[in-house]
């Protein structure tokens, strides 16, 4: 049997259960470039503007840039500082976020700990704000990873399923789910919890209706096996193989 073929350059797996650096959103494959799909794809530029523009607005009000610190350190160092000099709610908001997720990859998870729980509870106020489904996602992500850090794994179900009903956001709708927690509870072996997870996810990634069927192959396909399913196994499953 020829061996599966590579992945085409710049695409990897958009569920990467192996890889590294937490707490990413899905990558997905490029797109296609053949003539045959050109008109699809200049029809579609004015949907992804709509999309481009609250993400790119969303990310300076983030303080996002080419700057951007390149560690876990560096970033946790940024949003801190961005926390401490908060003049009001709407600003502490924001950098909850990423306080709460860079604090727990530094391994400071009391403080993760904490800045979660603050931004949950700060996010009830923010409910029409563009940045209340990243909240509800990443709030309950992080509270997850440390629950079954600490060996809760029942806990860390139910935070995941609670990130997945977050109403979505600019980001989610363009980019999908975070898949951190997922991928952990994965590798314990909680399949139906993650099955679910994805489920709830269709409500608002409309655009990665394909992507999740593939993340949906390849964790049924992860239950069954100790290997990281490839592309091969995962097209056989889609056509019931």
């Amino acid at each position: 049997m020829a061996p599966d073929p590579a992945p085409p350059p710049n695409r990897r797996l958009p569920f990467p259960l192996g890889a590294s650096g937490e707490f990413d959103y899905p990558v997905c494959a490029p797109p296609d470039s053949s003539a045959a799909v050109g008109e699809a794809r200049r029809s579609a530029t004015c949907e992804i503007m709509k999309c481009c523009i609250p993400i790119l607005l969303g990310g300076l009000l983030l303080g996002c840039g080419p700057s951007s610190p390149t560690t876990a350190q560096g970033r946790l160092d940024k949003a801190t500082k961005k926390l401490a000099t908060a003049s009001h709610e709407e600003e502490r908001f924001y950098a909850l976020d990423d306080a709460a997720k860079e604090s727990f990859e530094v391994g400071k998870i009391e403080d993760a700990r904490k800045y979660a729980k603050d931004l949950l509870a700060l996010a009830e106020k923010f409910r029409n704000d563009w940045n209340y489904g990243n909240a509800i996602q990443d709030g309950n992500l992080v509270l997850g990873r440390i629950a079954l850090k600490e060996g809760h794994t029942e806990e860390a179900k139910q935070f995941l399923l609670k990130a997945g009903k977050s109403p979505g956001s600019p980001q989610m709708e363009s980019f999908g789910p975070n898949v951190s927690l997922a991928r952990d509870l994965l590798e314990k072996g909680e399949r139906e919890a993650v099955l679910n997870y994805f489920q709830l996810c269709r409500v608002f990634w409309k655009m990665g209706q394909n992507e999740l069927d593939e993340h949906l192959s390849l964790s049924v396909l992860w239950g069954e096996s100790a290997q990281v399913p490839t592309r091969r196994a995962v097209r056989q499953v889609d056509v019931g193989g």
